[in-house]
């Protein structure tokens, strides 16, 4: 008898060491909510962390400006349009077809990728340009919204390059100021550069066929725009189709780095399926990030009205705007 309870006791303690399916579905069930709970505070911090690198890029390219301005006496230039890449042989004044990308590489460590095709001969270099916008650089490229990846290219000819079925893409738009001008192609040729009717100058940092020292900019380098990120469509990241991002890097200035605050033209954070053209805005919620022409990086809510906007964009319009943005 006394045998017969020890295996009865023992089978006692063993039916109850096992979960019961209730159990079992109340451990599932605090899990979910655990990790509902952490994962917002996850993705907070990611968040924090791609805003933070997004941040340094801007950084680094506005002291880049700040580089190339100590060496030639002006900001980068931004080259001839969407038909034209950037030539190594061709300098850095407004006879450079290239824009302004093309132009700070030296000034982000970045000399050998603009010399890729320096000395070549001229059958040899389209197809070396063409190689070099094989090349992604992250540094113009927002974390927050895709990495630095080759994107299909637009259809638009280049003059001076094989045309690349895919290039490196930019996320970040030079100020052209609160008066929209134009954009253009440029030339057919270097033969008719001196002849071609360029747009007239805006009121930003950037314009076709000129140099800006920053003496131009009168209303003072720490109340001036330099540079800063633009509005993307949020459902056409990769596919290269999107008006502001079929061309990409290095070439001269068009829609997908020229960016404008005439009237109405507020920054807006990236949206599914609206189209905006020349627009700042980012994929980073509550504010974008612009640098300002004396180098300091600052977040500008979404919010910001459209006067003291403009006179942020505007160099030489008289407002020296003090604001929290």
């Amino acid at each position: 008898m006394k045998k017969h309870k020890t295996k009865m006791s023992v089978f006692h303690r063993k039916s109850h060491s096992a979960f019961t399916l209730v159990e079992l579905l109340v451990v599932i069930a605090i899990i979910g909510i655990l990790v509902a709970l952490l994962l917002p505070a996850i993705q907070a911090a990611r968040e924090a962390a791609r805003r933070t690198q997004c941040t340094n890029q801007l950084k680094q390219l506005g002291l880049g400006f700040h580089l190339h301005h100590d060496t030639h006496g002006y900001l980068p230039t931004v080259g001839w349009g969407w038909n034209w890449i950037g030539d190594p042989d061709l300098g850095f004044d407004e006879d450079q077809p290239g824009g302004w990308h093309f132009n700070v590489l030296p000034y982000i460590e970045q000399s050998s990728l603009r010399d890729m095709a320096q000395g070549v001969s001229a059958a040899s270099k389209p197809e070396i340009l063409h190689d070099m916008m094989q090349i992604p650089l992250a540094t113009f490229q927002c974390p927050s919204r895709r990495a630095a990846l080759l994107r299909p290219t637009g259809p638009d000819p280049i003059h001076n390059a094989v045309h690349p079925e895919n290039n490196s893409k930019v996320d970040y738009g030079i100020n052209c100021g609160s008066v929209f001008f134009a954009g253009t192609g440029g030339p057919r040729d270097i033969n008719s550069v001196k002849r071609f009717r360029w747009p007239e100058p805006g009121r930003g940092i950037a314009s076709y066929y000129i140099t800006m020292p920053l003496k131009s900019i009168t209303d003072g380098t720490s109340h001036t725009i330099m540079l800063g990120e633009k509005y993307m469509d949020a459902d056409q990241y990769e596919d290269g189709e999107y008006c502001t991002d079929d061309q990409g890097l290095f070439y001269g200035l068009n829609c997908d780095d020229q960016m404008f605050s005439n009237r109405g033209r507020l920054p807006q954070m990236d949206t599914p399926g609206l189209h905006l053209q020349f627009n700042w805005g980012s994929a980073h919620p509550g504010t974008w990030h612009v640098a300002f022409c004396d180098g300091s990086v600052h977040g500008v809510s979404y919010d910001i009205e459209w006067e003291v906007f403009a006179g942020l964009c505007d160099r030489d319009d008289g407002e020296l705007v003090d604001s929290d943005f």
